[in-house]
């Protein structure tokens, strides 16, 4: 579950609790109501401006999976620092075989940030995938972006893919199959001959984006076929 999908469920309840309440109060209740517990424990309690609270049970696959989520970004959080440097360093054949770094300028702030994320060479062409529910991408829509791609720095043509589905599931396939390792943090289970369910493939297409990435000078489309 994306941060989004977490947002949607608290409006939910908060939606839920309000129902009997006059229709005067409903809109600024679930306006007000903030979601403090975090859902890991099973239990989550809503309080809002007004005279009210409410604890709900969390269904067990969802807490699961904003408990996954919570550790993930935790992790990634001093992972991505690390493998920064791993790949601007002379080192960078450590982790560059399936990872590269993405330089991105924020729009709004003019900041820079580096991302490392894991790719796989395609048909001449690198794909990556992240989270809708990330941010970061947004940034590169519209023109070149500058990447580190073996330890060197080198300027590449983009093609985004966040809406077809069928297209970012048959992106996200042949990356676990580069890549068996990037399975558990897509959320996609393996069966015993590392091929990913079909199902978690599915629901995993649902809540990423795919990036296409081309080399100067290479002839290969950053666009799939359709």
């Amino acid at each position: 579950m994306c941060a989004g999908e977490i947002g949607v469920v608290c409006r939910w309840f908060a939606m839920s609790a309000v129902i009997g309440e006059p229709s005067s109060m409903r809109s600024s209740m679930k306006r007000d109501a903030i979601w403090l517990n975090a859902p890991c424990h099973g239990y989550g309690r809503l309080h809002s401006s007004y005279p009210f609270s409410l604890e709900v049970k969390i269904p067990r696959r969802i807490e699961q999976r904003c408990l996954r989520i919570c550790l993930l970004k935790t992790l990634f959080r001093f992972i991505n620092p690390l493998m920064a440097f791993v790949l601007k360093s002379p080192i960078h054949w450590l982790v560059s075989f399936q990872l590269m770094l993405l330089v991105v300028i924020g729009r709004k702030t003019g900041r820079q940030y580096e991302i490392p994320v894991s790719c796989a060479k395609l048909d001449g062409v690198y794909v990556a995938l992240t989270l809708k529910a990330n941010q970061w991408w947004r940034n590169l829509r519209g023109g070149p972006c500058t990447a580190v791609i073996r330890g060197e720095r080198v300027a590449c043509t983009i093609h985004i893919i966040d809406e077809d589905v069928s297209s970012i599931e048959q992106n996200l396939r042949a990356l676990i199959n580069h890549n068996p390792l990037d399975a558990p943090f897509a959320g996609v289970r393996l069966n015993w001959r590392l091929k990913p369910n079909e199902d978690d493939l599915r629901t995993a297409a649902q809540r990423h984006v795919v990036l296409r990435l081309g080399l100067p000078g290479s002839s290969a489309n950053t666009t799939p076929s359709s």
